[in-house]
This record gives C-alpha cells, structure tokens and sequence, in this order.
C-alpha cells in the first residue's frame, strides 16, 4: 500500500533523518525555520491488538495501511494520515507521534455530520489548510472536503492512488533542499468538484 511513498522518501535520506526505537523516522533535517524540523515523518506500526483495543471499525483498505505504518507526515504538514498516539509527553519522543486518529475523527464527524456518509472515518487532513479526509466501509474511494463542509471536492479511485499520486504532486512543490519553492502556492490539490 505505501511502498511508492517509502521508496520516495528514500530520495531525501541526504538531508538527514532520524531512527526512533520502535522503527518510526523522521526524514529530511529541514532546520532553517525550526532545529528539529524535518520534512517527512514515517510512524512505525502498532500491534493488531492495539487496533482492536481501539474498537474503530475501519474499511480493508485502511486496515491494510496501518498494517504497514502508524500513520505518515508528509511535506512539512501538507499531508498527515493519522494514527494511535502512544503518549502526549512533550519531550523529543513527541516527533515520533502522529496526530491522534481517534481525536481528529470525533471531532470532524461533529463538524461534519450533516451529509456525511454513514460509517465514514476520517483518518487524515491536508493540515495547514485544514481540509479533511475520509473513507467509508463500502467504497474503496478516498474523497477530501472542505473544512466544516460535507461537501466532496476531490476523489481517488483508491487508497494506493491517493498517496503515489498525492506525494508525487506534493513533491513537485517542493526544493531538494526540502523547502515549499513559492510559499504563495497552495499544498492542497485543485478542487475537482
């Protein structure tokens, strides 16, 4: 499901990365607006039983995905998937946490709960525009909205397209130095609908 995106982050190991214990990293040293800042954050699988303890009913396609990481952080915050949170400390081991799924998902089903389909979760945003997204348990489709909008503006047939062709148009945003090229330039896709 993520080997395209695991491949590419691959291309930016030269500017530094870090190893957590538990086999999350941190990929690409970006330290000109923040020291530790880095531009891509891969996040270690967690047990099926920490899953089940969670009792979310996920679609295959997710449950795959958190087969193989617990969530991702990409282009500086473009792109978050989110996971389980082992702890809220805020110390060092914090860079190795991705945004709690089971928060984000309560709270944009309460912001979007008119309209939505029944059963979707949402597990991911486009954080700095705030713009959510979300599968349901019947379609393999990836569909993004607006912020407190029901309203679908873009689709991906699947979760696997979503991600190569998402982190490839991110890519192209950004400098090998690991920088966005034109900060006027939105991280979001163009609305299809």
């Amino acid at each position: 499901m993520i080997e395209h995106v695991l491949q590419r982050l691959q291309e930016w190991e030269h500017l530094g990365t870090r190893t957590a214990d538990n086999g999350s990293r941190l990929v690409a040293h970006t330290p000109r607006d923040f020291p530790e800042a880095y531009l891509h954050a891969y996040f270690a699988p967690v047990s099926e039983d920490r899953w089940k303890a969670c009792k979310l009913v996920l679609p295959a396609p997710l449950q795959q995905l958190y087969r193989e990481c617990n969530g991702l952080y990409l282009f500086a915050g473009s792109l978050a998937l989110y996971g389980i949170r082992a702890h809220y400390k805020r110390d060092d081991s914090a860079q190795f946490q991705p945004f709690d799924l089971f928060t984000h998902h309560e709270e944009d089903l309460l912001n979007y709960r008119k309209g939505l389909p029944a059963g979707a979760i949402f597990f991911g945003s486009y954080v700095k525009e705030g713009s959510p997204i979300y599968m349901t348990p019947d379609d393999p489709q990836v569909h993004r909205v607006l912020r407190r909008s029901a309203r679908v503006v873009n689709s991906w047939p699947d979760l696997a397209t979503f991600l190569a062709t998402e982190y490839d148009r991110l890519d192209r945003l950004f400098s090998r130095a690991g920088y966005l090229l034109d900060p006027k330039t939105p991280t979001t896709p163009q609305r299809a609908v």
